[in-house]
C-alpha cells in the first residue's frame, strides 16, 4: 500500500519521484518504460523473501538501470536485485535484461545516499535522466528525512550548478 507520494524537483530539470510504501511490493515505474536511477530506502524491521523477490523483480523489469539501496537491510537488498536479475538471463538467455548496477548503503547518512543517486548513478552510456526514491516501511520522521536530504542535494548542487558533475562530486567529498 502506498502511503504518500511527492516530487523533489532540481533545477538541472529532472525531478526525483518519491513513493513511500508500508511494506516492500512490486514497484511500477513512472516514467513509461524510460530507463531511472532508484534510491530504495528499506525503514523496514525486515522484509519477507517474498517481498525482496516480488519487489527486486518489479524493479529489473521497469526500467531501473542503477539501485541505490540503502538502510539498515541495503546490502540484501542489493542482492536480491543482483539475484533477480540473474534469474531472468538463466530463464531467458534469448532475451536478457539489460543491467542494473547496484550500489549499497548500510548505514550511511541519508544525505550522502541522495547525493550518490544524483551526481553518481551514470554509468557507460546510462545517464540518469529519470530519479526515483522509494521508502519501504518507516514512519513520517523518516519520510521526511528522506524528502529534506534530496532537497538538500539540491541546494548543495546550487552552490556552482555549472561545474563538472564528477568535479562537483570530488569538492563535495573532499569538503566532508
Amino acid at each position: 500500500m502506498r502511503i504518500e507520494t511527492q516530487t523533489v524537483p532540481f533545477t538541472d530539470g529532472r525531478e526525483v519521484v518519491c513513493s513511500w510504501y508500508a511494506r516492500p511490493c512490486s514497484l511500477v515505474s513512472p516514467f513509461g518504460g524510460e530507463e531511472y536511477a532508484l534510491l530504495l530506502l528499506d525503514a523496514t524491521d525486515g522484509a519477507t523473501r517474498e517481498e525482496y523477490e516480488l519487489a527486486s523483480s518489479s524493479i529489473q523489469a521497469s526500467g531501473c538501470r542503477y539501485a541505490v539501496c540503502a538502510g539498515e537491510h541495503g546490502s540484501q537488498w542489493d542482492d536480491a536485485i543482483d539475484m533477480s536479475a540473474i534469474t531472468v538471463e538463466i530463464e531467458q538467455p534469448e532475451n536478457p535484461p539489460p543491467f542494473v548496477m547496484t550500489t549499497w548503503h548500510d548505514g550511511e547518512p541519508l544525505s550522502e545516499v541522495a547525493f550518490h543517486l544524483s551526481e553518481c548513478t551514470s554509468f557507460d552510456e546510462f545517464t540518469a535522466r529519470n530519479l526515483m526514491a522509494v521508502q519501504f516501511g518507516g514512519d513520517a520522521s523518516t519520510w521526511r528525512d528522506l524528502l529534506l536530504a534530496l532537497r538538500g542535494v539540491e541546494s548543495e548542487l546550487l552552490e556552482d550548478p555549472e561545474l563538472e558533475p564528477r568535479k562537483r562530486w570530488w569538492r563535495w567529498w573532499t569538503d566532508k
